[in-house]
C-alpha cells in the first residue's frame, strides 16, 4: 500500500507515526536525510543509481526493531 508519495523541495520534513515495518523508496536518495526512532539511516547500502530501497520499523529475522533491511 502506497501512504504518500511527492516531490520533495529542498528544507522540507516528513514526519509518519505508526506501527511498522515501513518499506521506503527514495527516488533519489542522495539529496534525503532520513531519520528513524532518533537515528541516522545509511542509505548508501540500499541504493541503485540514486534510488534507494529499504524497509525499517521490524526486522523479524534479528528481531531488531530498527535496523533497516533491503525491499524490492
Amino acid at each position: 500500500m502506497l501512504l504518500y508519495a511527492d516531490l520533495g523541495r529542498t528544507g522540507q520534513t516528513r514526519r509518519y507515526i505508526g506501527a511498522g515495518p515501513f518499506r521506503i523508496k527514495l527516488g533519489y536518495s542522495p539529496g534525503v536525510r532520513l531519520r528513524f526512532n532518533g537515528g541516522d539511516v545509511d542509505l548508501q547500502p540500499f541504493t541503485r543509481r540514486d534510488v534507494a530501497n529499504l524497509t525499517v520499523g521490524a526486522n523479524a529475522q534479528s528481531g531488531d526493531a530498527s535496523e533497516p533491511t533491503p525491499s524490492t
